[in-house]
């Protein structure tokens, strides 16, 4: 059985940034992480950095 370390990891950051919305800095430090840690550079780039982009401005 192949396990997929994306979803705990999607729930965890999903959670934390729609309740604090974390700052710029902070959302790329993570992408850094996880992009180096578990290689899921494409889940995050296309759902981590699009959900706080508009109180950015």
């Amino acid at each position: 059985m192949h396990i997929n370390p994306v979803s705990p990891i999607k729930n965890r950051i999903d959670k934390s940034i729609k309740k604090s919305c974390l700052p710029k800095i902070y959302r790329e430090m993570i992408f850094s992480i996880y992009a180096m840690n578990h290689k899921i550079s494409t889940y995050i780039s296309k759902n981590l950095f699009g959900l706080c982009l508009d109180l950015d401005e």
